[in-house]
């Protein structure tokens, strides 16, 4: 049997449970495989092993999931070509650090509850790209 596509997988960061089982649930629906992460350090650990088109979803502001380090331990290290980052924020500015990090492909603002997480799924990967950040 011959596989046509290549894997496309989220990986979400986020501290929340119930936040991140909704938004794993919205990728199966979009055809997605979710991993889930609660933390920096956890995501640093799974992301070596997908392979394919891999989307980073991660909580930036959340110092339990600490998607800002994350991010700027991406950027000394960088991703395999194929992963792309988009950034949650509650609002705040993104950092500079973070704007500039060429794997990181846009920011959205975080769902305040796991009933927003479809919207959100839809936005990032019912389409086929995921728009650059301004």
């Amino acid at each position: 049997m011959q596989q046509t596509e290549e894997p496309r997988t989220l990986l979400v960061v986020e501290a929340s449970f119930d936040l991140g089982n909704a938004l794993a649930v919205a990728a199966i629906e979009h055809g997605w495989e979710p991993f889930l992460a609660g933390n920096a350090e956890a995501a640093l650990s799974i992301l070596p092993a997908l392979l394919g088109e891999v989307l980073v979803l991660v909580d930036l502001g959340s110092p339990v999931s600490r998607g800002l380090a994350l991010v700027l331990t991406l950027r000394r290290n960088p991703p395999p070509p194929g992963v792309r980052v988009v950034v949650m924020t509650s609002g705040q500015p993104v950092p500079e650090a973070v704007r500039r990090a060429p794997f990181v492909v846009g920011a959205v603002r975080r769902p305040r509850h796991p009933e927003e997480a479809g919207a959100l799924a839809r936005v990032l990967l019912g389409g086929d790209d995921v728009a650059r950040m301004t």
